[in-house]
This record gives C-alpha cells, structure tokens and sequence, in this order.
C-alpha cells in the first residue's frame, strides 16, 4: 500500500474487473481501478516480488521484467505517479545469473539509513561484477563500490532433483550496528573472508566488514567539543581509515546516521545540528582489507553528547 491509501498490484491475467490491465497496475482504496497509471509495455514473463514507495509519490518496482528498448531484463525500476519510468533512475543495471537455469530477480530492497539500498536475490552479477545475492546502490539506482565486498553467497544441490540455488532473500539490521542476511545459500565470501560453513543466516560485521567476527580491536574516537550545543563537532582516530562507515546510535541502538568517513583523513567534521539532544554512540567501522595491519585497529568508538 502506498501512502496516499493506493495498492500497488501486478499480476499476468490482463484483466481485472474485466477491464484490460498492463501486469502492473494501481487501485484506488476502495478497490477501484487507478485508469491513470499505465507502465510502458511489458512483453514476455514477468515477476514482481514488491513495491517500496518513494519521495514524490514515485514507487520503486523490483523483481523481474522485461520493457521494451532496454537491456534483456531489468530487475529494478522506478516508476514516475504516472506509471512511466523515471528517467532520474538508473533502470538497466544489468543483473545476471551465470548457473544453472534461473532467471536473476531482485527480491527484496531495504532502505539502509539515508541514501543507500540494500538489494538481495538472485543474481551473481552486476554490469559483468560479481555480487553474488547482494549489492548496495544509491537513491538514484547506481552500483556503489565498497560495499558487500567479494563473491557473496554461494550456492548448493538440492536433494532429489538436483536443482540448484543461490540467493539472498533480505537484510535485516541488528542492534549492534551489524546486519542478517537469508536465504537459500551455502557458503559466503566477503572478501577478506570464504567461508563455507555459511547458510541460510548470516551475520555480517558492518556494510563493509562481512562475516568474519575479528578479536575486537577497538580504540578511542576522540570527539570535540563534548558535549556540543548542536554545532560542528570535530572527530578524529588515530590510523588513516580507508572504506570506513560512520554510525551514529541513539539510546535504544537505533542508527540514526550513517556516512562515509572520507579517505585519507584523520579528522571528520560533523553536523551535531542534525541531530536531536541526546547521548549517543559514535563508531568508525575499519574493513578489514584497508587496515593499516591484520592487527590494525577495526572499530573507534566514543560518547557523544548533544545538548539543547
């Protein structure tokens, strides 16, 4: 259901209330068909697995469809309050199966914190990358670098037919700033890490860490001035971080900013403004591949107090 009370819906009978309906199509709240929303034409089989509404009254549709004038598939679009594509978006990101007999779909799209989504399925290709199950892109539907590194999930038989899977069904956040991943997969590589005893639930370390839970190696964030009336706050660590994510936790755990610490820099200059008085915890996450060390510091951590 969208905001404004209106269903999304998608469905191959062409018809609905005897009326003839592209396989995406939107209804009133009481049921009534929505005769000004029309998709571009869609030809051969499609799947949708769902909807994520957007700013604007746009909606992002994700699964598996076919328009014409685009790449073979697509498996993510978003569409205008009019049904039309959103020329904003990048609509033919080309994702790819390379085994087996499946088609690659997107299965699930998670907003992660501000600017970012999260995409599972399955698929083990993007643009010719290999992303196997999950990838991260910007609100404007471009594959981002430095997230989920590696091959990511791998796939297995199944008994008796011998079919094959491989897939990540979602992502979920955890309270400790990490994130589950499931779905039908065995074996997960995260790029400092392959792991085959992996299946089914996975943990993952940070958006740029993955499955490999590290001796904690934890140093002071230095944070000043603290505590700050909302101004700019100055942080600092003490190793040149690469790749490094910045999230801040409120009381309860919950993430209410996450960023990218900038490369190459020991200081990072933010906003307390943007944030509501409280006390929070402020960590800087190190990936394990742009340590200065195997043994180099992996999480700065520290309080931080916003004040009226």
């Amino acid at each position: 259901q969208l905001p404004d009370g209106k269903f999304m819906c998608s469905g191959g009978s062409g018809l609905f209330e005897g009326v003839p309906v592209e396989p995406i199509f939107r209804v009133h709240d009481d049921g009534a068909l929505d005769t000004s929303f029309h998709v571009p034409d869609l030809d051969g089989w499609i799947e949708s697995y769902g909807f994520l509404p957007q700013p604007g009254g746009k909606v992002l549709a994700y699964g598996r469809f076919h328009f014409a004038d685009m790449v073979p598939w697509t498996c993510l679009v978003r569409l205008l309050p009019n049904g039309q594509l959103d020329p904003t978006f990048n609509n033919q990101q080309w994702f790819e199966v390379t085994y087996g007999f499946w088609s690659a779909m997107v299965q699930d799209v998670e907003p992660i914190g501000e600017g970012l989504l999260a995409v599972t399925g399955t698929f083990d290709r993007i643009n010719g990358e290999d992303h196997g199950g999950i990838a991260m892109l910007d609100t404007a539907g471009n594959l981002l670098p430095g997230y989920f590194e590696g091959s990511g999930c791998g796939g297995y038989f199944s008994y008796p037919y011998n079919d094959y899977y491989q897939g990540i069904l979602g992502i979920e956040p955890a309270q400790d700033g990490g994130y589950y991943i499931y779905g039908y997969y065995r074996g997960y590589d995260d790029g400092a890490t392959n792991d085959p005893s992996q299946r089914l639930l996975s943990k993952l370390y940070g958006l740029n860490v993955g499955i490999n839970e590290q001796p904690a190696r934890s140093a002071t964030l230095h944070i000043a001035p603290n505590p700050s009336h909302g101004g700019a706050v100055q942080l600092s660590v003490d190793e040149v971080p690469k790749r490094a994510i910045l999230s801040i936790h409120d009381a309860s755990g919950r993430v209410v900013l996450r960023e990218e610490w900038p490369d190459g820099t020991f200081t990072h200059t933010l906003q307390a403004g943007l944030l509501a008085p409280g006390t929070y915890v402020v960590r800087v996450a190190v990936p394990l591949a742009s340590r200065a060390s195997a043994s180099g510091t992996d999480t700065y951590t520290g309080k931080m107090i916003v004040l009226p």
